[in-house]
């Protein structure tokens, strides 16, 4: 039997999104350093609340333990560093998830915001999803398996809708639009699940493939 690990489609699908997670975390750094280092006044707090253009995103809510927005900023720009570099080049590395998964944590606890942790979260699990033994997968999910390279690039056009996109959108329009980050938030996210599960089955019918 073949030993089921990260490769392929799947080390190239988290890396892909968690570029953009880091992205994303360093977005919210660079916002909470702009606010000047001084404490949120709250657990919870916005990371852009001045900002027109982040308007339709809520300000990108963020939360940190860290009693200060300047230094809170400087901590999730390196763990956003930190978690795109290793979602990157060392995903199949041993215990890669539970690193992703650490990481992830820490990234929400300094700053980082909701969105981003998330998506390191969810790398994780795929991570550790790949290094474990499954049944060998069903007709839909062998289906699934080929359109792997389509979902993902569904799901970084989505991302990539939600920052900058929505904010390119304010900037060249001024157009603020709920409804359109709630439709572009689903299809991230739901594309998410159908990508990295389409690649973690192509891996496992391909395991060859890089």
């Amino acid at each position: 039997m073949i030993k089921p690990r990260v490769a392929g489609a799947t080390r190239i699908c988290i890396g892909a999104v968690g570029l953009l997670a880091a992205v994303a975390a360093v977005e919210h750094g660079i916002g909470e350093i702009a606010q000047g280092s001084r404490a949120s006044g709250s657990v919870v707090f916005t990371s852009w609340p001045d900002s027109p253009a982040f308007a339709s995103l809520g300000g990108e809510p963020a939360m940190s333990l860290v009693p200060n927005l300047a230094a809170s900023g400087v901590l999730t720009i390196i763990v956003g560093c930190i978690l795109g570099v290793f979602a990157v080049g060392f995903s199949h590395r041993r215990h890669a998830g539970l690193i992703l998964a650490g990481v992830s944590v820490l990234l929400l606890l300094v700053g980082g915001g909701f969105g981003p942790p998330l998506l390191g979260l969810i790398l994780a699990l795929t991570t550790a999803r790949a290094a474990a033994r499954a049944r060998p997968p069903g007709r839909v999910r062998r289906r699934l398996s080929r359109a792997w390279r389509p979902l993902l690039v569904i799901t970084v056009l989505a991302l990539l809708g939600l920052f900058p996109g929505m904010v390119v959108l304010y900037w060249l329009a001024e157009v603020e639009s709920g409804g359109l980050v709630a439709v572009l938030t689903m299809l991230a996210f739901g594309g998410l699940a159908l990508t990295m599960l389409a690649a973690l089955t192509h891996d496992r019918l391909h395991p060859t493939a890089r």
